[in-house]
């Protein structure tokens, strides 16, 4: 199983976007990132709330499942907009969590 923690708030009302911290101040309209495994998911799906193409920040999800062998995941982070972004510096972090039985 993975889960993925966010170490910033959720998008309010959206459990698959985590809001980016302003390092300059800037409150009004702040970017969010979305995550997702499928390679081919697009950048506008991940970013619909809640969309079914994110990884959902409050849940496990399972990636992989077998017995012995070795697995390569990777995970694609989209920058997502909400309104009109203000230039500026913007900061958030995640813990990414693997549970091997």
């Amino acid at each position: 199983m993975i889960s993925i923690k966010p170490n910033n708030a959720l998008v309010d009302g959206n459990y698959t976007g985590m809001v980016l911290d302003p390092l300059d101040g800037n409150s009004d309209d702040l970017p969010y990132i979305a995550t997702s495994i499928d390679a081919t998911a697009k950048g506008d799906e991940v970013c619909i709330a809640d969309s079914s193409q994110a990884i959902n920040y409050t849940k496990s999800k399972q990636v992989y499942s077998s017995v012995g062998g070795n697995f390569i995941q990777g995970l694609n982070f989209a920058l997502c907009v909400n309104g009109k972004i203000a230039p500026g510096k913007y900061r958030g972090s995640l813990d990414v969590n693997f549970l091997v039985e």
